[in-house]
């Protein structure tokens, strides 16, 4: 009775077909297939190794050849071959090439011929005044330019004057009369004997390029001949002649240098001791009177404004008058000469 009734109360199932079951099979086994690959598909794989980039290999030079064997020299000499040109430098920039200056050219010495009339000017005191100090070098030359060895500069100073032609001499200062100062470093008659050539030798060495020494004041030292034969000798072992500016009419430095055989001359004409045009422009008459009197002069003058001027008239005066200008060294050579 109770198995009739669970039998009665069940849900019956359907029955498949036996025609649509091969169909059914197939697609569980599609289904099954997909979910497989969607799993390898999200399956997590292994990083790849990397790998460094390909570079071509860079061509290699193929050795040299070994060198060909000696040969033996042929009946007919063969001219030698030219050297090889040399290899050109890698150009200066413009700062630099200005940075090094060219060499400076020789003074111009005209020819000395007999008969004509020789004159020297002279500008002592070159150096402190910067700025008239270059309006005397820029003037015509050749000019006797003579640089105080204190100034500053001094080096550079007397190299634009020997660039511009003139003559370069060293303004030796010397103990004056009075209490005027010549400077620092410069040479008394009180120092020990050992002093003094140190101080000498200190003035000596301050420029290169100079070819003769004058002194500055040293109306009291050029007096002295203990005092002064030292020094003279010590211009002698440097080989450059010595003008005596003639500060004192006691002054024994001509006469010891011609004694000693030491190169050296004297001024004869001052330019500018009263400070006025008329007054430079008369001194510059003495000049040219001199000259025509013993065939050649020496003046001495300062960078002034008025000497400045005054020299500058002369100059363009000077091929008028007939009268020819030379450096200093011109008439220590001549008076040398005898």
């Amino acid at each position: 009775m109770a198995t009739r009734k669970r039998a009665k109360g069940a849900a019956k199932r359907p029955k498949i077909p036996p025609a649509r079951m091969p169909w059914i099979l197939l697609g569980a086994l599609i289904g099954i297939l997909m979910t497989v690959g969607a799993g390898l598909a999200l399956w997590p794989r292994p990083a790849k190794e990397l790998r460094p980039p390909v570079v071509a290999a860079l061509p290699t030079r193929p050795p040299a050849p070994p060198p060909a064997a000696t040969q033996p020299p042929a009946a007919v000499a063969t001219p030698p071959e030219p050297p090889p040109a040399p290899a050109q430098l890698p150009a200066q920039s413009p700062t630099l090439a200005a940075a090094v200056p060219p060499p400076p050219p020789a003074v111009r010495k005209p020819a000395v011929s007999k008969g004509q009339l020789l004159v020297a000017l002279v500008f002592d005191d070159m150096g402190v005044d910067r700025k008239r100090s270059a309006e005397v070098i820029a003037l015509n030359g050749p000019l006797t330019l003579s640089f105080l060895p204190y100034a500053e500069k001094v080096g550079d100073q007397a190299a634009s004057g020997r660039a511009r032609g003139h003559e370069i001499m060293l303004h030796l200062p010397m103990q004056p009369e009075g209490n005027a100062d010549p400077g620092p470093h410069a040479l008394t008659l009180a120092q020990p004997p050992d002093e003094r050539l140190k101080r000498l030798d200190w003035n000596l060495d301050r420029f290169s390029g100079y070819v003769g020494v004058n002194n500055h004041m040293g109306s009291r030292f050029t007096a002295d001949a203990q005092a002064m034969g030292p020094v003279l000798q010590a211009l002698k072992a440097r080989g450059v002649f010595f003008l005596d500016s003639r500060t004192s009419p006691h002054s024994v430095g001509l006469s010891l240098a011609q004694r000693d055989g030491l190169p050296a001359v004297g001024r004869d004409v001052f330019l500018d001791h009263e400070m006025a045009a008329a007054a430079v422009d008369r001194r510059l008459g003495d000049l040219e009177a001199v000259a025509r009197r013993q065939g050649h002069a020496i003046a001495i003058g300062h960078p002034h404004d008025v000497t400045i001027a005054a020299v500058r008239r002369f100059l363009a005066e000077m091929p008028g008058k007939g009268l020819t200008l030379v450096p200093v060294s011109t008439l220590v050579r001549l008076a040398s000469d005898g």
